[in-house]
């Protein structure tokens, strides 16, 4: 397992915390700044430990691994986090599981808060673009469809696929099926990209006919967008830092419910351009 270290100078007694994302993000970035944020601060000393993959036994020895922040676990990996015995924190809402504490943005206040966005700007035409077995994209899309009510929400609901072509031919016949002006909220930013992308290659002008808003605040998927992207800034930062703040505990106090949900929530502020949305969290 190749792992990558913060907040070691080799003084005293370290005990380690491992970050396990599947993906280097922006997002997964600033969730392992915040951790390691907490992490330089306290005493005794804590290291944090990141890997794209799941630890092993061999890599829990090795490491001194006290606990385990995890990123969207793949098939089979929550009954292997069990079975370490670990105290473990969750900071995805694409699968939540109900056996670990979790320290997650307000995905409904996202959607509903991207409705009255959208309203005060006197849209009447308005949509969802997601992935319906995503969780976070699912909360998202019904909020924001409830909040636009009683207008009507078109919602595309995106097939489970790999095939990039077949995916771009749904949202291109979507976005030609919409009356317009329209304000689409993307389940993040990466789907607004790619809307971008498709309305570009129509001719459709954003966001003259089409308003898109993502989620996450990335960056770097802005720049690859033809078109500059407007996005929730969800303060990824924060929640890597209650979440080690958690996770802490947990270590500190065994018998501390493990199953308790702390959610990140607060008010969004707009500052244009672009569009930066931002829940001032706990």
């Amino acid at each position: 397992m190749q792992i990558s270290r913060s907040n070691f100078n080799g003084l005293g007694k370290v005990s380690s915390i491992f970050i396990y994302a599947s993906d280097a993000s922006m997002h997964v970035q600033r969730l392992v700044q915040g951790a390691a944020a907490y992490a330089r601060v306290q005493t005794p000393r804590l290291r944090v430990v990141w890997g794209s993959q799941m630890v092993d036994r061999e890599g829990l020895a090795q490491n001194d691994i006290q606990g385990i922040i995890f990123f969207a676990l793949r098939a089979g990996e929550h009954d292997l986090l069990q079975a370490y015995g670990l105290p473990a924190v969750n900071v995805s809402t694409r699968n939540l599981p109900t056996t670990f504490a979790s320290v997650i943005p307000d995905d409904h206040a996202i959607g509903h808060m991207a409705a009255q966005h959208f309203k005060s700007n006197q849209y009447r035409n308005f949509a969802f673009v997601g992935v319906k077995s995503h969780r976070y994209s699912l909360l998202r899309g019904n909020a924001f469809a409830e909040s636009v009510f009683p207008a009507e929400c078109q919602i595309l609901w995106l097939s489970e696929t790999n095939d990039m072509v077949r995916s771009n031919q749904e949202i291109s016949d979507f976005l030609t099926s919409l009356p317009t002006p329209v304000g689409i909220l993307a389940a993040n930013d990466r789907f607004a990209r790619r809307i971008c992308e498709c309305a570009v290659e129509l001719g459709i002008q954003v966001p003259e006919q089409i308003a898109v808003l993502g989620v996450d605040a990335e960056q770097m998927v802005s720049l690859a967008s033809p078109v500059q992207l407007s996005s929730v800034d969800i303060d990824s930062f924060k929640i890597g830092y209650k979440a080690m703040e958690i996770l802490h505990d947990l270590i500190k106090d065994p018998a501390i419910p493990p199953r308790q949900m702390v959610l990140l929530q607060g008010e969004f502020w707009w500052q244009p351009p672009p569009i930066i949305w931002q829940p001032k969290t706990c």
